[in-house]
């Protein structure tokens, strides 16, 4: 089987047995196999910088998620494989194991593994890409609420004032009515209306959030009841120190 046959990499990785595998490209007996037609692959280009111990023979390849494992398979001792993904110099792992079957179990799993998330993250980034090109859920009124804090829980507040074309909208921080409940601590909710920051304009997430500091903090829609067409929002826990 070749090393490098024409195969949709996403589906079946290129593979092949220690003794048919491919030598590194930076080792004396180095195959241009895998080249495309615009040259070096980012695989042969990266095997200049990584560390791969003599007589280890390429046994997976995949273009798709930069997988890539070398094993080698002496006529007697432990079987010796390295593996490693992306763009990475260091690798991702280094292993003896007693036979080739255990071996290959072994990275075959580690593949998998490097797939399901690939696939994840591809699957992920194609919703949060539609989500985006929709309008967002926001809408004038609507109060937001960031908490944050490491020794104290800091609640902020924010309200929506306008919409500024289709995925960002003004607002401005609002004040709070406090409840203590305890030794520095207690429960918020938003007054609507009582205006104590100076508008500003921020994208909405697909989520209908806003970042309201860049060191990441965000604030999120709050839904309130509706009683006797009364609003009622959720009280948040608060923290401070004198």
């Amino acid at each position: 089987m070749n090393a490098f046959d024409n195969q949709n990499t996403m589906q079946t990785p290129r593979q092949t047995t220690p003794s048919e595998g491919v030598p590194p490209s930076n080792s004396p007996q180095g195959s241009p196999a895998g080249m495309g037609e615009g040259g070096e692959s980012m695989i042969d280009k990266l095997e200049r910088v990584r560390f791969i111990p003599s007589r280890h023979l390429r046994v997976l390849e995949d273009d798709a998620t930069g997988a890539v494992v070398y094993a080698h398979e002496p006529t007697d001792g432990f079987v010796t494989v390295i593996a490693y993904t992306g763009r990475k110099t260091k690798h991702d792992f280094y292993c003896s194991f007693r036979s080739m079957q255990r071996a290959r179990e072994y990275w075959e799993d580690w593949y998998a593994k490097i797939k399901s998330n690939l696939e994840h993250k591809a699957m992920r980034k194609a919703e949060k890409a539609e989500k985006l090109a929709q309008p967002h859920g926001l809408k004038v009124g609507d109060v937001l609420a960031a908490s944050w804090g490491y020794e104290q829980t800091n609640v902020n507040y924010y309200e929506v004032t306008a919409l500024r074309g289709r995925r960002s909208v003004e607002v401005r921080e609002i004040g709070q009515k406090l409840t203590q409940s305890g030794f520095m601590s207690g429960y918020c909710t938003p007054e609507k209306g009582a205006y104590i920051g100076e508008p500003m304009v921020k994208r909405v997430t697909e989520n209908d959030s806003i970042k309201v500091q860049d060191w990441g903090v965000w604030a999120r829609k709050q839904t309130p009841q509706i009683v006797d067409g009364v609003e009622i929002y959720r009280e948040l826990s608060c923290s401070w120190y004198a």
